[in-house]
């Protein structure tokens, strides 16, 4: 029997260059168990010392819209993190299936992400020190959403905590969910995760791309950079409330100045939003909604195309979308990094609507670690690079 720790292996989930992901089970006396999965990193010196501190911040980060870690060890095989296992699908699942999401249910979405964003942003440690994370990567891929109805964040592996003053960081995301700033390697704060859960729900109540196009990589990096959105919300989805549309709007400002000043802000906004225009927040309830187009092993119903993973927790069966890094100094201080440009290879996939993709490679959604892995499920060959579907 293969133990990690304390827990019992009882699958892998997937498997990467730097590690794997585990679905285990804590057994205890009196028939107790209790399903997590766990990640375990191979490797030593600064990949391993990494993986240790995110898992000490994500440790940090209790609320019910955040995957939750439990637990941390070490041993001969390098370190492992245990941490919630979510049976659900991603919501980029749910924009591939290509048909309108109730705007009831975008806006529960969107209000649980704003929630558990203005919890981490203003996260302290256990002395009370403001951990200054910013997410930096909140993406349909990033949104976890169970057959129970919870929503919840993960990946705050990349996150940016800026405890010590002068550390390099790494800066990732999406291109075509990053802020402005972002993009143009200017650094990030909390309003750039704000502005990127604009993005998300911009295409979630539009039902379409909000920058990419499937065109010329450059041309959605100048769009991203600009913040020049494809269409404007209003045209885009003229049916929507012009009071929703406007708070949309508004997270998208250009000027980080002009966004919501926080998360909470964000969500009350939205909820006011959809009061005025009549809209019932959670309505129709998103576990039997995605029960009804997913069966348990995160398959849409009724689609042509393959399998989701169903372990929304640690795997999501889509590949990264234009993910770009660049080295800066935390605190945007320094000299910033070149501004970011798409590859060729972000064009190789076209809109979202109505195409719907099977499993490919994924990414690892860990709450704490090494950030974004290629991980792809256990007995499949990984895709060789710029082959097959690629970023976007």
């Amino acid at each position: 029997m293969q133990t990690i720790g304390p827990y019992r292996v009882i699958r892998t989930i997937g498997v990467g260059g730097m590690g794997e992901v585990f679905l285990c089970a804590l057994e205890r006396a009196g028939g107790f168990e209790k399903r997590v999965a766990v990640k375990r990193a191979r490797g030593e010196g600064a990949p391993l010392e990494l993986f240790e501190r995110e898992a000490r911040l994500a440790a940090l980060l209790d609320h019910r819209h955040i995957v939750q870690i439990f637990d941390f060890g070490r041993d001969d095989e390098g370190a492992w993190l245990a941490m919630e296992y979510v049976q659900g699908v991603d919501l980029k699942a749910v924009l591939d299936l290509g048909e309108p999401v109730p705007p009831g249910l975008a806006l529960e979405v969107g209000v649980a992400c704003a929630r558990g964003l203005a919890f981490a942003h203003r996260a302290t440690d256990t002395t009370g020190r403001p951990l200054g994370i910013v997410h930096r990567d909140v993406s349909p891929h990033n949104v976890l959403l169970s057959f129970q109805g919870d929503v919840k964040l993960g990946d705050f592996g990349v996150a940016l905590a800026t405890a010590r003053a002068g550390d390099a960081v790494a800066v990732h995301g999406k291109l075509a969910y990053m802020s402005p700033e972002q993009a143009r390697g200017e650094g990030a704060d909390p309003r750039s995760d704000l502005y990127a859960l604009g993005v998300v729900l911009y295409e979630l109540l539009a039902g379409r791309r909000c920058f990419f196009d499937g065109g010329d990589p450059a041309a959605l990096a100048r769009r991203v950079r600009a913040g020049a959105p494809l269409q404007p919300l209003a045209q885009a989805a003229p049916a929507l409330p012009a009071a929703l549309v406007a708070v949309i709007d508004q997270a998208l400002a250009t000027d980080p100045a002009a966004r919501f000043a926080d998360g909470e802000a964000l969500a009350e906004a939205l909820l006011a939003a959809a009061a005025q225009a009549g809209i019932v927040v959670g309505a129709p309830a998103l576990g039997p909604w995605l029960a009804a187009r997913f069966d348990r092993a995160g398959r849409g119903m009724g689609h042509s195309a393959g399998p989701r993973a169903a372990e929304a927790t640690a795997t999501a069966a889509a590949p990264i979308e234009a993910t770009a890094t660049a080295a800066v100094p935390a605190g945007g201080s320094g000299t910033p990094p070149p501004p970011l440009e798409a590859t060729p290879a972000q064009a190789a996939e076209g809109p979202r609507p109505p195409r719907r993709r099977g499993v490919g490679l994924a990414l690892l959604l860990a709450t704490a670690g090494l950030g974004a892995w290629w991980v792809w499920p256990a007995g499949t060959r990984p895709v060789a690079p710029g082959r097959g579907r690629t970023l976007a």
